[in-house]
This record gives C-alpha cells, structure tokens and sequence, in this order.
C-alpha cells in the first residue's frame, strides 16, 4: 500500500486473500490518501505484444492497449507539425514504448524517459502506464515532453546539456499541449513548476551544474530549467521567438 501524504510503503492492515471462484480476492484495510499495488502474474500467459503506426510514430504496447496507442499516436501527428516548424528539422521515425513501473519508479515520480546514446541519438520514448488514470492531459504532457527530446538533439544540443534538454522539454510540452486543447494538464504541470520556481528566485544559474549521472533532487532542477525558456518565451514572443531562434 502507498500513502501519498507520507510517501511511505506500508503493509496494509487486515489483509486477507481468498480464492472467490476463477478470481482472487484480496480485502485489505486503507486509508484515503493510499493507494494498493498488487504485483502479479498469470503462468502460461503471455501478453500479445503489438506495433501499432501512424506516419512516422509507432507504439509497441499489449493488444488490450491499443486505444492507448492510438491516442498517443493521434496526439504525435497533432504536435508534430508544430514543433518541426518551431524547430525548424523533421525527424525520421519515433518509436513509443509503454511500461509497468517498478515501485522505486513509481516513488520517484518516473512519468517517462528516451535513453541516449552519443553515437546513435534518443532511443524509445518510454511512457510510465501509472499515469493514464491522471487528469486529462497529464500523460500526453509527458509524452511531449519525451518527444521534445528527439528535437532538441536534432537540432544539435547534447543531453550532456541537461538543463537545456530538460529546460526545453518542460517548456515546449505545455505550450504545445495548450495549442492542442489540452488545457488542464499543462496548467497543472505548470503549476507545479511554477510553485517550485517561485522559491528559487532568480540565481538559476546552478542548473548549469545539472548531470546525468544526479539521480535524486532534480525537482529543482526541472523548475529552474524549464523558468528560463520560459521567461525568455513570455518576454520575446513564444513559440514564434523560438521559431526565429532556431
């Protein structure tokens, strides 16, 4: 059980585990701000993995998700557009992939990662399935921002440059999702940001000492980021400044 005020795991009370017919009963005591993880497997199964295309994108997820997979796919060809035309590049084909996160990933607030490689560039867009039950348009935030990865390496910056990865990626997946209708997620996200950035100030200049190798308290790090494009953004023109930019 994880207690979302506490961030704790703890071990639910009066737990009991029956069999109730074909299925598996499990009654448990809770409390409001908890939710129950059960991990679990079904011998002999196993999933019927597929690839689901829509232009340049692919998802490869469970069959059971294929909505899923199209709706990210819908939402890929919708920004597309517009962050090739901001960017000014097109890119060759993304590959989208959904995951079950561990309980460490759950904890840190993992929402979706692209693994890098100096030779090779952004790998798979990994998007963390938790968040599907969010409210409307909070995955779709992630999965721009992971999208927003691919074009910042394509137009030359290493991820070595984290915060200007990371910064760009925060910034450019609530504007764009705004342009897309998605308004109470990009507000919320922002939001959060905005919380976190208020506390800074204005001496963000540590984000310049922001590595990949800083596994823990990036929290900071993200907000100051993502307040530097977008002061520069809401200062010089948006979207259409970065156009020019770029």
């Amino acid at each position: 059980m994880i207690d979302y005020s506490s961030g704790a795991i703890l071990s639910p009370s009066s737990l009991k585990i029956s069999s109730l017919d074909d299925r598996i009963e499990v009654r448990c005591g809770t409390r409001y701000s908890s939710r129950l993880a059960i991990y679990f497997t079904e011998p002999g199964r196993d999933a019927e993995i597929r690839i689901y295309t829509l232009g340049r994108f692919s998802v490869q997820t469970a069959s059971r998700y294929e909505g899923k997979a199209w709706n990210f796919l819908r939402l890929y060809n919708n920004s597309y557009p517009i962050l090739s035309d901001v960017f000014g590049v097109s890119l060759e084909k993304v590959n989208v992939t959904l995951f079950i996160p561990t309980m460490d990933q759950f904890l840190s607030g993992l929402g979706g990662f692209v693994p890098f490689s100096e030779t090779t560039g952004p790998g798979f867009v990994n998007l963390n399935m938790f968040y599907f039950r969010k409210v409307s348009g909070f995955i779709e935030i992630i999965a721009l921002h992971e999208l927003v990865h691919h074009f910042v390496w394509a137009v030359g910056f290493s991820p070595r440059k984290l915060w200007i990865h990371e910064g760009m990626a925060e910034y450019f997946s609530i504007e764009v999702a705004r342009l897309l209708g998605l308004e109470e997620g990009a507000q919320e996200h922002e939001d959060s940001l905005q919380e976190v950035s208020k506390k800074l100030g204005n001496a963000l200049g540590f984000v310049q000492g922001w590595g990949t190798y800083q596994t823990s308290g990036n929290t900071e790090y993200y907000a100051a980021s993502w307040k530097i494009f977008k002061t520069l953004g809401d200062n010089y023109g948006g979207l259409e400044f970065y156009k020019r930019f770029f």
